[in-house]
C-alpha cells in the first residue's frame, strides 16, 4: 500500500498554507485560543509538560 502524499507540488502546498493562515486571520480571539490550546495538547500531551 502506497501512502497518499498531498499536495504533491510546491504551489499546491503554498496555496494550502495561505488558506490556513487566512482562516486563522479571520477567526475570533476565542477560536484562536482554542486552536492554540489544541496545538499545545497535540505537541505536549501531559499537563506537566505544557507547564514547563
Amino acid at each position: 500500500m502506497v501512502p497518499r502524499v498531498w499536495p504533491l507540488d510546491p504551489l499546491s502546498a503554498a496555496m494550502l498554507v495561505v488558506r490556513a493562515i487566512d482562516d486563522i486571520d479571520q477567526s475570533s480571539d476565542e477560536q484562536r485560543a482554542a486552536l492554540l490550546s489544541g496545538l499545545l495538547c497535540a505537541a505536549w500531551g501531559k499537563q506537566w509538560a505544557q507547564n514547563q
